[in-house]
């Protein structure tokens, strides 16, 4: 399965003839966070590069944001325009859910949390 974002880049780059960009991730696949969270950083990895995606575990994001945001953390401060707040809509599953942070990073909880 794909998943699509807008792409303010793409439809620039060719006039308003492509204007969304995917990527090859499925969000049904996943029972947890942390399982989701990592997929989908493989998913950024191998379409954007090492360099332009990161992934913070709980433990991380807690010590960098403060106790309160102990939750997987994808950022991908290069991407598309906004990308996290339409994959907050799209990005879930049993047992879990994300949030945007900015428009840039997701963030990935468990239900309970």
């Amino acid at each position: 399965m794909t998943i699509s974002f807008y792409s303010e880049e793409m439809a620039y780059e060719t006039n308003g003839l492509i204007t969304k960009t995917t990527l090859d991730y499925d969000p049904a696949k996943y029972e947890t966070a942390e399982a989701a969270a990592k997929a989908l950083y493989g998913a950024l990895v191998a379409k954007y590069g090492k360099g332009e995606v990161a992934i913070y575990s709980p433990e991380e994001t807690a010590k960098n944001m403060g106790d309160n945001y102990a939750y997987w953390w994808v950022a991908h401060e290069a991407g598309e325009y906004d990308w996290a707040v339409e994959a907050s809509f799209k990005v879930a599953g049993n047992g879990w859910h994300t949030e945007p942070y900015y428009g840039f990073d997701l963030m990935f909880f468990e239900d309970d949390e």
